[in-house]
């Protein structure tokens, strides 16, 4: 197992395992008007394997840079049923490239193995005229080359299904969000704690916070590390385009090796 992550800014993740596979999870690079910081664009993905959306917000849609991507190289895009039928419906995909994931129970979608489960969306008003369906809002588990990771875009403190997640699937690592554009789903401390209830909830051992979230000097990295230590997880803070590899080492003594922040 040889897993590296990197944070594109937002709530845009790239995983890239030893063989060289590649997955997108809420990719938004560079449609208007852009996630800020982000390094790469859309016309510089070469491989992605498999596109993995949440829910239909414009910074986890990423306005349409997930389909865009599946469309360049020709993977799977997969996401909720409604967000799937949208996708194909519109003509953004064919059928045969898009998937609609049942809720909680596991998909093997070749790459990896994805569950996906739904989470309460907090309450935010989209912009004026957008019509892509934002419900299902989801969050995922994912099994991908011997590590299992959760993922949340969008949630809220006191959602229980974390706890039969963390029961069911045991992920090693936490991908959350911390904070969130203009302050919309809370303040840093109320978003720093409802990450620590997802840990504590799920026993996830390392956790890499996104959204409005940019590592050295900003408030976000104290206030969530002291929220993580009653539960014992460990913070790994990387900024726009920075890379953490997970190996068998991180599952002993060894901590995960941030490549480049």
């Amino acid at each position: 197992m040889n897993v590296e992550i990197t944070w594109f800014g937002g709530a845009s993740v790239r995983l890239k395992d030893g063989r060289g596979r590649v997955i997108f999870i809420d990719p938004w690079l560079d449609a208007p008007p852009g996630n800020a910081g982000c390094p790469i664009g859309v016309k510089d993905v070469t491989r992605a394997d498999l596109v993995l959306v949440t829910h239909g917000d414009p910074g986890h849609y990423g306005r349409g840079d997930g389909v865009r991507i599946a469309r360049q190289v020709g993977c799977t895009y997969a996401t909720n049923e409604p967000l799937c039928r949208y996708v194909v419906e519109n003509g953004l995909l064919p059928a045969a490239q898009a998937r609609g994931l049942a809720l909680q129970q596991p998909t093997d979608l070749g790459v990896a193995e994805v569950y996906v489960f739904p989470i309460v969306h907090p309450h935010w008003v989209p912009p004026a005229g957008y019509e892509i369906p934002r419900e299902l809002n989801t969050g995922f588990t994912v099994d991908f080359d011997g590590l299992t990771l959760l993922y949340a875009g969008d949630t809220v403190p006191g959602d229980e299904i974390y706890r039969s997640v963390g029961a069911a699937r045991r992920p090693t690592l936490g991908i959350l969000p911390i904070g969130s554009p203009a302050g919309s789903h809370g303040t840093l401390e109320s978003t720093a704690q409802t990450v620590a209830a997802i840990v504590q909830m799920t026993g996830v051992r390392y956790v890499i916070p996104h959204y409005n979230y940019h590592a050295d000097g900003n408030p976000a990295v104290e206030m969530l590390r002291k929220a993580l230590e009653p539960a014992g997880a460990e913070l790994i803070s990387l900024q726009p385009g920075g890379t953490v590899r997970f190996g068998p080492e991180s599952f002993a003594s060894a901590k995960p090796m941030v490549l480049a922040s």
